[in-house]
């Protein structure tokens, strides 16, 4: 595996174009006109953590990021905890509680015709932060 492969998959780029490719990162690359791949947010930032990103059938490790804009999710897989993998517009978020069958989890739940097409989100946090991260979300969202 070479370097590239370190910064994991991005979902965003959907499944035939999985990983970083090749250059990534370079001027050449930069300067190019393909699709970026997004890098986590670092400025006006509220909070982040590493957490678990629960999917259907399996949970995954993610980087997530709260600023004035957005809760970013870092790409699957990636060390550098810089890629952007999935993105959650706070004006898009609908409600936000705690998951019903797993008091662990909270559950963000989106609008039908959004960016993320009404889909849930449901995140385990460091467990002294479960309360703290949904207030900090609802904080965010009511600007």
């Amino acid at each position: 595996s070479n370097q590239y492969t370190l910064r994991g998959k991005n979902e965003a780029l959907g499944p035939e174009r999985d990983f970083a490719h090749e250059g990534f990162g370079t001027f050449e690359d930069r300067n190019s006109d393909r699709p970026l791949i997004g890098e986590l947010p670092t400025s006006d930032v509220y909070k982040e953590d590493v957490m678990q990103y629960v999917l259907l059938n399996r949970v995954s490790n993610r980087k997530v990021v709260l600023n004035k804009k957005m809760i970013a999710i870092g790409a699957e897989f990636d060390l550098t905890h810089s890629v952007l993998g999935d993105k959650i517009p706070l004006d898009e978020i609908d409600t936000i509680q705690i998951h019903h069958e797993d008091e662990t989890c909270f559950v963000i739940s989106t609008y039908p015709d959004g960016y993320n097409s009404g889909r849930d989100y449901v995140l385990r946090p460091p467990s002294d932060s479960l309360l703290n991260w949904m207030e900090m979300i609802r904080e965010t969202t009511d600007d």
